[in-house]
């Protein structure tokens, strides 16, 4: 049976594969976590401020600044959730392009001390 000549990645380009992978896994989480942490803070700080308000009107139905607090958790979440995705995927083919820039770069001024046959 021939032996197949595939396309083989270099030793550095694997380890940026996986640290490209841990780095949008990574990212992804933390922003998430911090997202759902926010989300918290503004359904605490919305259910806070409508309860305060309607009881200084004598006006508290407390389902209606649930649900306001709740709309308000749930846009948040949405909001950070997006930035989640752009901060786990964006400097991913920022970095990468840099790298083969560098790389690219530190071969051409090799080649320069390579002396000429």
């Amino acid at each position: 049976m021939p032996k197949m000549r595939g396309f083989r990645l270099k030793g550095w380009q694997r380890i940026g594969i996986v640290l490209s992978v841990l780095w949008a896994v990574g990212a992804w989480l933390y922003i998430e976590a911090a997202g759902s942490k926010a989300a918290d803070e503004a359904f605490k700080s919305s259910h806070a401020l409508c309860t305060r308000e309607k009881m200084a009107r004598n006006d508290f139905d407390p389902k209606a600044c649930f649900d306001e607090a709740k709309d308000r958790e749930d846009s948040t979440f949405s909001d950070w959730s997006v930035r989640a995705w752009l901060v786990a995927l964006a400097p991913i083919p920022i970095a990468w392009l840099l790298i083969y820039i560098v790389v690219w770069t530190v071969r051409w001024i090799r080649r320069g001390f390579q002396p000429s046959t």
